[in-house]
């Protein structure tokens, strides 16, 4: 699945049938990103330590060295807007040696998982008849 917004350019060449309305009434959502860079020694602790600045304490998930001298980073972090996640997006794409910085998945954030939590995916789904039976 991806998640486009409503004012996306690509949101029109999506077919109809394949798209569902989502929602998240959340204060806060775990982003996954995925980061492509020349590797050096110390590569990611600088990435880390730098969005650590921001109040925000990202979590190295995992990190593979290609023979070719790039390496493929995947954090987790946690973020309260679309703006906050923008802002986190722009820096991290503006560190040296980073080739690619891209969205793998945004998942809410539970601090702790409770029974009435308010934070929770809503997701509105419209069956769409395919005109065959």
């Amino acid at each position: 699945m991806k998640v486009h917004r409503d004012s996306c350019i690509h949101i029109s060449e999506i077919n109809p049938e394949r798209k569902i309305s989502l929602n998240w009434n959340c204060d806060k959502c775990r982003v996954q990103i995925l980061i492509r860079l020349n590797d050096c020694p110390d590569v990611m602790r600088t990435i880390l330590n730098a969005l650590k600045i921001d109040s925000m304490i990202p979590d190295l998930r995992s990190f593979n060295v290609s023979p070719d001298g790039t390496s493929v980073a995947s954090i987790m972090v946690v973020v309260t807007s679309g703006q906050n996640l923008n802002k986190i997006m722009k820096e991290i794409r503006e560190m040296p040696r980073v080739i690619t910085a891209k969205v793998k998945k945004i998942v809410p954030f539970l601090d702790e998982p409770k029974k009435d939590s308010n934070c929770k995916p809503m997701i509105n789904i419209q069956l769409l008849s395919t005109g065959s039976r």
